[in-house]
């Protein structure tokens, strides 16, 4: 019994931390990803859109970003979205891409990579 009302309360002071860390950390708007994905086309997203087509020597033109959907993963923004781009002259082709966002110091989105780990209890 005394176990189970240790376990229980860590679970719950862990759910008060993660609401407290939602809080801190809003969502970005369609529109502020949509902007962030064009700033980092040719040095992050471009190179990504051309490996998962199989064509990583090439340079896509990007088209379009839309089909933006943001939520948390555990508390920090997630957001999915469409993004259309073609390489030189063919059709444009639509990749459906995922990616994790924070916000820096001076209220700028950026890109994150999280990385969680269990605590040994």
């Amino acid at each position: 019994m005394v176990l189970a009302l240790l376990c229980f309360s860590g679970c719950a002071n862990h759910a008060i931390s993660v609401e407290q860390a939602r809080a801190e950390e809003r969502l970005p708007t369609s529109d502020e990803v949509a902007a962030y994905i064009r700033l980092q086309w040719e040095t992050d997203y471009g190179p990504r859109f051309a490996r998962f087509a199989s064509r990583p020597s090439q340079k896509p033109v990007l088209v379009s970003v839309t089909n933006v959907r943001c939520d948390y993963y555990i508390a920090t923004p997630e957001c999915s979205f469409e993004v259309v781009a073609h390489f030189l002259n063919e059709l444009p082709q639509p990749q459906n891409m995922v990616d994790r966002y924070g916000w820096t110091d001076d209220g700028k989105l950026e890109s994150v990579i999280v990385m969680y780990h269990q605590r040994r209890r």
